[in-house]
């Protein structure tokens, strides 16, 4: 049930953010937070629902199963967490974070328009997994770069540029290994498009992009090591998703692969530990 609530997505994107912030030594500040959570909650939600309607005559995923069993449940939630975001950036957040939501709205109601069909692109669905790793990025490294200003070097960027490289690449261990289901619900992915083989060289080719630029962060930082604990935890992340991509015998059973690819983004509380 949490995972089809999308809680373990949310403990994700928290872990990212703070990630991130103690990065770039941002102090930590609640309401961003909050807010930053609970919209990731109510776009992930009504995604999921928006697809489980579509796909209502042929759904075979469980997580859309659910949010239909529960919609008018989740309807209450949407609502009173759009409540609590609208008040949050009424009397909370600072106006640039606002200026910068507002810009991620856009986004998202783009990424929406899209997947509704209210576009001339055929194949819209192969936006939906490049759609769903920039708005997540987005949010994630934009807020804390707002927040840090003008501290922000070039071996930050290779960094965000790491950590999209691994959301990316988690977003497409999904469409790879649900492949031979969304054909069955008629969903158009990259794998379903260009075919399971494509899809997963794709997946192969980010993780070694990731492995390098991690390795680039090693060798530039030079002798004070500022960057070595972030990018052994993303060398962690890497080895988690290519232990999915490249064993999926062993992860497809009792939907391992879903439970740990997920489970991949809470890996950098440890940055909070050291």
């Amino acid at each position: 049930m949490l995972r089809h609530a999308s809680i373990d997505i949310l403990a994700g994107v928290a872990c990212m953010y703070l990630f991130v912030i103690r990065i770039l030594d941002v102090s930590l500040q609640l309401p961003i937070l909050f807010t930053l959570v609970l919209s990731t909650w109510v776009i992930y939600t009504i995604d999921h629902i928006l697809d489980a309607y579509k796909l209502r005559e042929s759904i075979i995923k469980e997580r859309y199963n659910w949010h239909l069993k529960n919609l008018n449940v989740l309807i209450w939630f949407i609502a009173v967490s759009c409540i609590l975001i609208l008040l949050s950036v009424l009397f909370l957040l600072p106006p640039d974070i606002i200026l910068f939501g507002v810009l991620a709205g856009v986004l998202v109601i783009i990424y929406f328009l899209l997947q509704g069909g209210h576009n001339v692109i055929e194949n819209r669905y192969i936006y939906k997994e490049v759609w769903i790793g920039v708005v997540y990025m987005a949010c994630v490294c934009g807020i804390p770069i707002l927040q840090a200003s003008k501290n922000v070097g070039s071996e930050h960027y290779l960094i965000f540029l790491n950590l999209y490289l691994l959301v990316q690449t988690n977003v497409f261990l999904y469409s790879w290994y649900e492949s031979n289901i969304d054909i069955k619900e008629g969903l158009k992915t990259l794998a379903t498009k260009f075919g399971k083989k494509a899809c997963g060289d794709l997946i192969t080719l980010f993780l070694l992009l990731s492995l390098m630029v991690s390795l680039t962060i090693l060798v530039w930082q030079g002798p004070e090591k500022l960057y070595f604990w972030p990018v052994i935890i993303m060398l962690s992340m890497n080895l988690m998703l290519g232990l999915i991509r490249f064993f999926p015998g062993f992860f497809i059973k009792n939907d391992r692969y879903g439970k740990l690819a997920d489970l991949v983004f809470v890996f950098p509380v440890v940055m909070l530990m050291v």
